[in-house]
């Protein structure tokens, strides 16, 4: 692939102490241009956007934090594990309060 190309790549954002790495989820590596605020990223599933300007080193324009499918419904089913019984006690007090 030439220089100056454009690339979509999926991955996990690495650091080695001193530069930026994507582990590519196809396989592979690219050695990332990416600004200091990347580091909070560091260790978690990433979708970047960049220009190709070397042999394995990407510009990046873009980086975000890609949320797991299944990370969004267990936190779901955790909230609705909480209000359901937070509202049964609201009711008995509610009931207790309105029969007495």
């Amino acid at each position: 692939m030439p220089r100056g190309t454009h690339h979509v790549e999926i991955g996990q954002l690495d650091h080695d102490g001193q530069s930026y790495g994507l582990l590519r989820e196809a396989g592979g590596r690219w050695q990332l241009n990416v600004p200091r605020r990347a580091r909070r990223l560091v260790g978690q599933r990433v979708r970047i956007e960049g220009i190709r300007v070397g042999f394995s080193e990407l510009s990046v324009s873009s980086i975000e934090a890609l949320v797991p499918a299944d990370r969004s419904a267990t936190t779901s089913k955790r909230l609705r594990a909480a209000i359901v019984p937070a509202v049964i006690v609201f009711l008995a007090i509610l009931a207790w309060y309105l029969l007495a």
